[in-house]
């Protein structure tokens, strides 16, 4: 179970946890990551759109699906192999 509170040093939220005694901050990702995330994707895009690639709607559609379901796997397994992780670390803490 998360166990969130306001860090002392910080001031800020943990997302609840905890490793060896490291907590997670609940902070968001920096502004300008997340616009130079965005500007590569436009880039991409343009440039997949002035080239003239032979096949180009299939390179389109190999991009949509590998991005689709890598999402899709992670969003699938991200929550049942982190309790995994969780039960493995919790019964090799000690030795």
């Amino acid at each position: 179970m998360a166990n969130k509170h306001i860090d002392e040093a910080t001031g800020t939220q943990t997302v609840g946890h905890e490793w060896d005694g490291i907590e997670e901050l609940d902070t968001p990702m920096p502004r300008w990551w997340l616009w130079t995330f965005y500007a590569s994707i436009v880039f991409a895009v343009i440039v997949i759109e002035e080239s003239e690639l032979p096949h180009e709607h299939l390179i389109v559609l190999a991009i949509y699906l590998t991005v689709g379901l890598s999402v899709l796997a992670h969003g699938l397994s991200a929550a049942p192999l982190a309790a995994r992780y969780a039960r493995w670390y919790e019964a090799t803490r000690d030795r």
